[in-house]
């Protein structure tokens, strides 16, 4: 069960770096690969949270703080 988890991640990512680099988007891959970090590094420790505790923060103004500093330099 654990294979399709890790080959649909697997897939996705390849996918959507394929379709970054057709689309000639303004996205690095590096910036890619540190949202996906950060997505699961969230989810994983919010996710936690909420299982433990039942309580749920909203991760909007967290992201937008990593993007508007990632802004500025």
């Amino acid at each position: 069960m654990l294979r399709w988890y890790i080959l649909v991640l697997v897939l996705s990512t390849v996918v959507a770096l394929v379709v970054i680099y057709v689309t000639n988007s303004t996205l690095p891959w590096w910036g890619f690969v540190v949202a996906v970090l950060l997505g699961t590094i969230s989810i994983t420790f919010f996710g936690a949270l909420f299982a433990i505790t039942g309580l749920s923060f909203s991760i909007q103004p967290f992201a937008q703080m990593i993007a508007g500093f990632s802004k500025w330099h």
